[in-house]
Parts: structure tokens; sequence; C-alpha cells
């Protein structure tokens, strides 16, 4: 199949598939100026034939970012949890049997039977599974009645929270193909201001350039980078030329603590200038001088040795 004549192509559609972030800078860039200058007739005309494009899509991809940024917070309130769970509550209900039954006993061996570490690893779902199975194991023992009410409050915190969790990733995938709708049709209404524009300037043609993000659309730019990293391992995230004052933000999605920095070779471990985010955080960096040229590759280190991080970048 032949590929269709370059000039049919939407290079607005074209480069800001699969990046609503990307998206979003070209039509800033756009109603920006074209607004700017809506006092001539042919600005106006341009700003009348887009601007109802822009601002659904505007509106989507506001309402998109803001429950990413609440599945983000239900992510992190879970990981928090499931740290808890790994770590103080495991070793607390371990000890409240040791003190009744004894370490290796038939009781311990029956609520505990594969010890801590189906409580240590593995999926949220099946450690939960542990969880109910524990309380179910318990029953109506008269010697743990105490430890049985705490392993109930805690799984319902859990479950309700691995159901916000839930909820909120379900609203973003339901926002997503809203805001992927309005991405497309405001790339057909800005491709259609460039067939405008070209046909009031075609002898002109070098006035147009400014008003779409041609940078951004040639180098179909991403900007958003997610991703795992494997227990006690460097992940290079992106290669990229790396300009001085450039902002990114960085997120630490999982449930270990992460290291992100900027080196000059792949899987180059990690320095003195690291970014350290704990399970759940985020933080917006500026680039500095002496990393702008020097320095293309973006790094992030997982420090656990049992689970793998989650990771989320965004160019700003």
């Amino acid at each position: 199949m032949r590929r269709p004549w370059i000039y049919l192509e939407n290079p607005m559609e074209t480069a800001t598939a699969n990046s609503f972030g990307l998206a979003n800078r070209i039509d800033t860039h756009h109603i920006t100026l074209i607004r700017a200058f809506n006092s001539e007739p042919l600005f106006l005309e341009l700003y009348n034939n887009y601007n109802a494009a822009h601002e659904d899509f505007y509106d989507n991809y506001i309402k998109w970012k803001s429950a990413k940024m609440l599945q983000t917070a239900q992510t992190g309130e879970l990981n928090k949890i499931v740290r808890e769970l790994m770590s103080v509550k495991v070793q607390n209900w371990v000890s409240q049997v040791i003190i009744v039954y004894g370490i290796g006993s038939p009781r311990y061996k029956a609520l505990f039977p594969k010890g801590k570490r189906p409580f240590q690893n593995g999926a949220v779902d099946m450690r939960q599974q542990e969880v109910s199975d524990l309380i179910t194991g318990i029953g109506s023992d008269p010697a743990l009645v105490s430890l049985k009410t705490q392993v109930e409050t805690f799984n319902m915190r859990l479950d309700n929270t691995m159901k916000a969790q839930s909820k909120a990733k379900s609203d973003v995938v339901i926002l997503s193909r809203e805001t992927e709708k309005a991405r497309k049709e405001m790339c057909i209404k800005q491709y259609e201001n460039l067939a405008i524009m070209i046909k009031a300037r075609a002898r002109e043609t070098h006035t147009i350039v400014g008003f779409f993000d041609m940078k951004a659309m040639r180098r179909r730019q991403q900007v958003l980078y997610t991703g795992q990293v494997k227990m006690k391992t460097v992940k290079t995230i992106a290669k990229h030329t790396f300009l001085e004052g450039e902002q990114l933000e960085l997120e630490n999605t999982g449930l270990t603590v992460l290291q992100f920095y900027i080196g000059s070779a792949k899987k180059q471990m990690p320095g003195n200038e690291v970014i350290t985010l704990a399970s759940g955080t985020k933080k917006i960096i500026i680039v500095k001088r002496e990393d702008s040229v020097a320095k293309p590759f973006l790094m992030v280190y997982n420090l656990d040795e049992e689970n793998k991080g989650e990771f989320a970048v965004e160019f700003l």
C-alpha cells in the first residue's frame, strides 16, 4: 500500500498521537497566537473556526489530567498501605501468634504456612487474599480475638482503598476516550486553519510557520514516559537533548524508593547528584546548564531488592 500524499496527512494528528501533553502544547501555541491577532479579519476567521475545538479539547484535557492526579494519589495511598502490610502489620500479626502458640507450632503453621513472604510479595489482590485467608484461619479462636479484629480492620481499609484506586483508574480510561476524540477534532480544526492561511498567504508562506508549533511536530517529541524498573537495576528512561532551564516532573508511582538522574551514558550508575523519591511522591526539577549538553540520558535506579519500581516522567 502506497503512503498517502504527504500534504494530505494531518501533521498535528500524526505528531500528537498517544500524547495529550504534546497536543496541549501545540493547541496552546496556536490559540494564543491567533487570539492575539483576532482583530484582523484573517485571524478572526481562524479564531472562530478553531476556538470551539480548542475549548473542548482543553476542558477534556484538564479533566483527564485531574483524574490522572487523583489516580496517582489513590495509588500512592494504596502503596502506603501495602508497605504497612509488608513490614509493620505482618510482623505484628506474626508476633501475636507466636506469643500465644509459639513459632513453628501447628497453629502457627496453619495461619502462616509460608511465613511472612506471601504478605510481602506478589500483586496487591494476591496479598489481600492472604489477609482474608488469615481472618478465615483465625476463625473463632478465643485466644486471637484481638488479632482478628486488627486484621479485619486493616482488611477493610485495604479493600476500600483498592476500590477507590480501581474507580480512579476506570475514570481515567473513560476520560481518555473523550480527550482523544477532542484531540482529533482539535487537530482537524488546526489543519483547516493551516489550509485557510495557505489560501490567504500562498505567496507569503514564511509568515505562516510561526502560528504552528512546528518544532514540536517535526520532532514528534514524546513528553510523557511511564514504565517499570527491576530490582537493584538502572533503567534508561529517555535520550533527550536537554536545554538549560527545561522542566521535568518526576513521579514515583510504585512501592519502592527510586533515584532519578541525568547521565552521560546509558545505564550509568547513580552518582552524587540524584533526585530520590519515596513511593507516591513527585517533584519538578529544572535542568542545570552543566547537564544541558554533556548528559543526554535520563535514568532511574530502583534501590529495592524485592519489588519492581514504577515511574512517570513528563517534560513540561
